[in-house]
């Protein structure tokens, strides 16, 4: 992949929650639910996502954006699709914005450069309740917004059921309420949608997300 050495990217690097503890059909389905999830977000954020997920490790992946703006709905989605395709299962995932040195071909977990450094870094420093984390070495504000996606985490975690999940998920590609009820076999009722996502915090998470972007439009 051809980089600009002026550029911001961002860097997000995950790895499944307790995942050595998961029955074995369901750490096999893992890489293509993971690669399914990314290919949904490439959709509708194509021109943000130049590369595919990058999976290695079994467990541990990373994706590339050169717009760095889309990271949070994209770290949010991941973890939606997951959530409701995987039976609850769910990802910690460390975003980092920075530059990058090189990515070669289009392998992301073989590229190098100080937004990979940052993520792998984070991740790795994370406490194992911590599941949304965000690094930047030259902004100010980058602790701000490590505490933004703190509390959106909490969110997630302390109340997102599958199918707020599902709710979720068709609300970040910007559906209707009557787009994202046909998710559902049979679809649901269009007043059900809008419950799951009242019980999934969405109001509050779409305003972070909706800052996030607007604050990062530039990069």
């Amino acid at each position: 992949m051809e980089i600009d050495p002026h550029k911001i990217y961002a860097v997000l690097t995950g790895d499944i929650v307790k995942s050595s503890r998961l029955e074995r059909a369901t750490r096999e389905s893992l890489p293509s639910l993971l690669r399914q999830a990314a290919a949904d977000l490439r959709e509708f954020r194509g021109e943000a996502v130049p590369l595919d997920i990058d999976i290695y490790a079994g467990d541990s992946w990373q994706l590339l954006l050169c717009q760095p703006g889309a990271a949070l709905r994209a770290a949010i989605f991941l973890r939606a699709c997951l959530l409701d395709r995987a039976d609850g299962v769910d990802t910690r995932i460390a975003v980092a914005f920075g530059g990058i040195d090189f990515v070669p071909g289009d392998r992301v977990s073989e590229g190098d450069g100080e937004a990979f450094r940052l993520s792998g870094r984070l991740l790795q420093d994370s406490a194992p309740g911590q599941r949304m984390r965000f690094a930047s070495s030259d902004r100010s504000d980058a602790r701000l917004w490590d505490i933004a996606f703190g509390l959106v985490d909490a969110i997630i975690s302390r109340s997102w059921s599958a199918k707020q999940a599902r709710a979720v998920s068709g609300a970040l590609r910007g559906w209707s309420i009557h787009k994202t009820a046909n998710l559902w076999t049979p679809v649901i009722a269009e007043p059900t949608v809008t419950i799951h996502l009242r019980k999934a915090g969405w109001p509050a998470i779409e305003h972070a997300i909706d800052y996030f972007e607007h604050e990062n439009s530039t990069l």
